[in-house]
């Protein structure tokens, strides 16, 4: 599984159908369950005010937005599909600013054992 997060901010005033687009029956989730069957899940979170000062305008809404896909391989393809690059597109036009955090999967597990592993191996 590979998950692709992203970083966007959005206008006050657009971050409830900003959050509705992309939820189950939304028009954006709709779309993306015809033009993207390899994207299994998407989910979307919404930075909690504090009183630190914002890492941007007050007036913009931070969310992190992260795809969930079959495989790496899946997700590559499906972006060198013109209807998926729309879509993704049609994302980024909903906010004000968007960045990339990039692509990732669980670490590959290996059978190196660890100090920790064999001190408790040890003991038993």
């Amino acid at each position: 599984m590979l998950h692709v997060i992203t970083l966007y901010s959005v206008a006050a005033e657009a971050a409830g159908p900003f959050a509705s687009s992309i939820r189950r029956g939304g028009e954006w989730h709709t779309l993306a369950s015809r033009l993207a069957p390899a994207l299994i899940a998407t989910d979307l979170l919404e930075r909690h005010q504090s009183q630190a000062p914002p890492f941007l305008s007050s007036s913009l809404i931070l969310f992190v937005w992260m795809d969930f896909w079959i495989s790496p391989e899946a997700y590559r393809h499906a972006c060198l599909q013109p209807g998926c690059q729309a879509l993704f597109e049609s994302r980024q036009r909903m906010a004000k600013c968007a960045f990339e955090l990039g692509a990732f999967s669980f670490p590959v597990a290996t059978d190196v054992e660890t100090p920790a592993a064999v001190a408790v191996a040890a003991q038993g």
